[in-house]
């Protein structure tokens, strides 16, 4: 497995600083205060990953405005989700809510 590693401290430092970055913006959230009372804010992720090998962002907010956008990351949400059915199937306790992914 060593060969599966970066050893070159210069090329690791950048990599994991690139982790790092991913992780923050995969935290940050918009706090939306709702009208019903039973909830009472809900959280929308600031940006969403573009999908493509250079793993880029995109504002959220953005994305919901560009259709073609739009349309990618619902596809990538189903694909997501069949994936979860996938990795889940042999979870009897899941039968229910794995029966609802198509």
């Amino acid at each position: 497995m060593h060969s599966c590693f970066e050893w070159d401290d210069s090329v690791a430092g950048n990599k994991y600083r690139e982790i790092q970055a991913g992780k923050m913006i995969r935290l940050l959230v918009i706090t939306r205060e709702n009208d019903d009372k039973k909830e009472e804010k809900t959280n929308i992720r600031y940006f969403v990953s573009t999908g493509k090998k250079d793993n880029t962002y995109t504002p959220t907010r953005l994305i919901v405005r560009n259709q073609t956008a739009y349309e990618e990351l619902l596809e990538r949400a189903y694909a997501e989700l069949r994936a979860f059915k996938t990795k889940y199937s042999s979870l009897k306790e899941l039968d229910e809510i794995l029966s609802l992914i198509d």
